[in-house]
């Protein structure tokens, strides 16, 4: 039995007492305390340790056992465990903060809260990272260098090595991508990081002058994406009230020729995107699309309703209202009470903004591999409690009142994940759904209007129509 194989025996036991002795090495990792999420430094931190064992091939943060300094062990050596309530866990945080903070956000990491033998109350946190291999490398968005936080759009590249989580400078990073090191199968990626690194030196980095940072050209970056979002929330009257955006990004330099035309596809796919049905859950603004931004993008807009957008360089957006015009439409909630998510909407303007998706990328010179999908949702407390989320069909929820219902854990998120171009919509439609779902602590085999094919889940268009 390897230290893996121990270390997960005595964390399923309960039996923690057996850590007491255990150093710290390349895959594991101790944490005497839980981490403060109202600190930005600690959230770093998280996302730091977190990238550090998935960029050295996976490994484990244990929450609650304390360490000393010995000087005949290569690490730290746990000295004290120090279990704790489960209440003080918020699962969700851990979850969003990792993946809101690394690039590519890390799926898979496992965030559990194991019980102590000796007392059922009280436990240990335990943080399983997976070997990430397939995105390597893993970088940290919005670094702290000595303390301070960085400005504009810095990276941070961590790497778990015996048992500290060491920070790449931008010269050794530059180092190892010239000497094909550890990157060797990354190929286009390889080479979009290495112009992304050269672009830093060329600019005399520090911390000082970080907001110059040119943006990785694989990536639109998040400042942009964001900066993006918030024009078309303002533009459409929904700054500052209950929304819902859909964002999707090439992960590659492209452009869309016909967007500047006025007879293009791209501006007809705008005006007139596909639809289910009449006076359906949809992206239609049926308005004008006029260029705006110098001309490189189309903007269409119902005030105080819906948007839409798309830019040359490939990037969708969709913003709409959240209250019960929209996302929780037909469930007008009395005063005090809160919105109740529609499903039917979610799980049709979902997939109608993916299968628009499919058919803007088909307009794009060159077609890029995969995109990267955004998901946000703000002020989903506006009457005062948070929006709730039923896991069943619209035409089920009268007869289903007295079932249980979830509570949204705050009032607004962000989710993003990857999916490649020629993965179909219906597909990651679901994909969307599902990390909504789990935001309320939903499981996903229980998301109403979807089904298996081929061994995949996906929207069922025909439970939609």
């Amino acid at each position: 039995m390897d230290g893996r194989e121990q270390i997960q025996v005595i964390l399923q036991s309960g039996r923690f007492s057996e850590l007491f002795g255990w150093a710290e090495n390349d895959w594991l990792e101790f944490k005497v305390a839980l981490y403060d999420f109202e600190n930005d430094l600690q959230c770093h931190e998280l996302a730091k340790d977190v990238s550090a064992l998935a960029n050295a091939g996976g490994g484990v943060i244990i929450v609650g056992a304390g360490t000393v300094r010995q000087d005949n062990s290569s690490g730290d050596v746990v000295d004290r465990v120090r279990p704790f309530s489960r209440s003080l866990v918020n699962v969700q945080k851990y979850e969003g903060t990792i993946a809101g903070r690394t690039f590519p956000p890390i799926r898979g990491v496992s965030i559990k809260w194991m019980p102590d033998a000796k007392d059922s109350e009280k436990g240990l946190l335990v943080i399983t990272v997976p070997d990430f291999q397939e995105y390597r490398p893993v970088l940290v968005q919005n670094v702290f260098v000595e303390g301070r936080k960085t400005a504009g759009n810095v990276f941070g590249y961590f790497e778990r090595k015996s048992a500290n989580a060491d920070h790449y400078g931008i010269q050794q990073l530059h180092t190892l991508i010239q000497n094909g090191a550890r990157f060797s199968s990354l190929d286009a990626r390889l080479d979009s990081l290495t112009d992304a690194v050269n672009s830093l030196l060329q600019r005399d980095l520090v911390t000082e002058t970080s907001e110059k940072v040119q943006t990785m050209p694989f990536q639109l970056s998040p400042h942009v994406l964001k900066g993006r979002i918030e024009a078309l929330l303002n533009g459409a009257g929904l700054e500052g009230k209950p929304s819902f955006t859909l964002a999707a990004v090439p992960t590659s330099i492209t452009n869309i020729p016909s967007l500047t035309l006025s007879t293009g596809q791209a501006r007809e796919l705008i005006q007139s995107p596909p639809c289910l049905r009449s006076s359906g859950f949809d992206l239609g603004t049926y308005e004008n699309a006029p260029l705006i931004g110098r001309g490189q993008a189309r903007r269409a807009i119902i005030p105080d309703y819906k948007a839409l957008e798309c830019w040359s360089d490939g990037t969708f957006l969709f913003v709409a209202t959240a209250d019960e015009e929209f996302l929780s439409w037909h469930t007008r909630p009395k005063e005090g009470q809160a919105f109740l998510i529609n499903t039917l909407v979610l799980a049709e303007v979902t997939y109608l903004f993916c299968e628009t998706v499919r058919r803007m990328t088909e307009l794009m010179n060159p077609v890029p591999e995969a995109l990267n999908y955004v998901l946000q949702v703000r002020r989903l407390d506006a009457p005062g409690k948070l929006a709730i989320l039923r896991p069943q069909k619209v035409s089920e929820i009268p007869a289903c009142s007295l079932r249980p219902i979830t509570s949204a854990p705050y009032s607004g998120e962000f989710f993003s994940f990857f999916a490649p171009t020629d993965q179909v919509p219906e597909e990651t439609a679901f994909q969307y759904l599902r990390e909504f779902y789990l935001w309320f602590g939903i499981e996903e085999d229980r998301i109403p209007y979807t089904d298996v094919e081929s061994g995949h889940r996906r929207i069922s268009v025909k439970e939609l129509k």
